[in-house]
């Protein structure tokens, strides 16, 4: 891991070598003030295919190590636009040091906080431990080469998300990232817009939801919402304009109808969410005007 220019340079060569391979080059969490202009320059030097960091604060406490989670995603996301390229976030399943354990829900967190903040893909820190050493936490596969109960979470979370979604977030491109009620990471606090008119959590008006919106190469729309607290569950209230059909995903993938634009005593078209800590809820969005509307 790290930076400079020799890190670039390797990762050109490796290009030069093998040009049908695409070498994965994993960078530090950003630890400077200017990390955009650090990436800036790896791109340009290396010429890589994919931008990809790891980043454990969130494994902390809720607070600044989830703050510091959300400004890195966010650099990370913003340098892949810039550049053109996808970026994976290489996240936590292996407690360590300051780092707690990650539950099933903390690895679901993760899996969804990095998706709906634009994530092009996944790596986990990591997957086997490899020898008796310290008492650490519970690696997937342990030291006797035995799979464990992380193992198990991480395969629920993962059958799950791409026996839900498929190849779905490998066709979209991340267009707005923001949060409810205030931002994290620097980013952007969630305002309506024509996509999403309001959000409302039942229980907790203070739940912190993430909303993630998306586009694919035909104009459709899509929007991600994320439980973004790593504690609580509530029932959110998703509010949509006049007329908005929205369409969502079942177990094998396959796009249902869940509104067809029917409106609520207040004018809005609504869409009730169950969200345990990390879990998400993702809609196609078709507008009601034709100008805008793609069915």
């Amino acid at each position: 891991e790290g930076g400079g220019d020799t890190f670039a340079e390797c990762q050109r060569i490796q290009k030069e070598i093998a040009p049908h391979l695409f070498p994965f080059y994993n960078h530090l969490p950003a630890i400077a003030p200017d990390w955009d202009k650090y990436l800036d320059k790896y791109m340009q030097l290396s010429n890589s295919d994919i931008l990809a960091y790891d980043c454990y604060m969130q494994m902390q406490m809720e607070g600044h190590g989830v703050d510091a989670y959300y400004d890195n995603l966010r650099i990370y996301r913003e340098a892949s636009l810039r550049h053109g390229v996808p970026f994976w976030n290489t996240a936590l399943s292996l407690g360590h040091m300051m780092y707690r354990q990650p539950s099933r829900s903390d690895i679901r967190w993760q899996l969804n906080t990095s998706v709906a903040s634009g994530a092009n893909g996944m790596v986990w820190f990591f997957w086997y431990l490899p020898g008796a050493g310290l008492d650490t936490g519970i690696a997937p596969v342990d030291e006797f080469w035995e799979k464990t109960q992380t193992y198990d979470d991480m395969r629920h979370v993962q059958q799950r998300f791409h026996k839900t979604y498929g190849d779905l977030f490998n066709r979209l491109v991340s267009t707005r990232v923001s949060f409810y009620p205030k931002a994290m990471g620097k980013g952007e606090t969630w305002k309506a817009n024509e996509l999403v008119s309001g959000i409302w959590p039942a229980y907790d008006g203070d739940l912190p939801v993430l909303i993630g919106e998306f586009t694919d190469i035909e104009g459709k729309r899509y929007v991600m919402f994320v439980n973004n607290s790593q504690t609580k569950t509530d029932r959110v209230l998703a509010k949509f304009p006049l007329k908005t059909k929205l369409y969502s995903f079942g177990n094998e993938g396959k796009e249902y109808l869940a509104n067809d634009g029917t409106e609520n005593s207040e004018g809005f078209v609504t869409a009730w969410l169950w969200l345990g800590p990390g879990s998400e809820a993702v809609f196609r969005v078709v507008k009601p005007c034709a100008r805008c509307a793609v069915t």
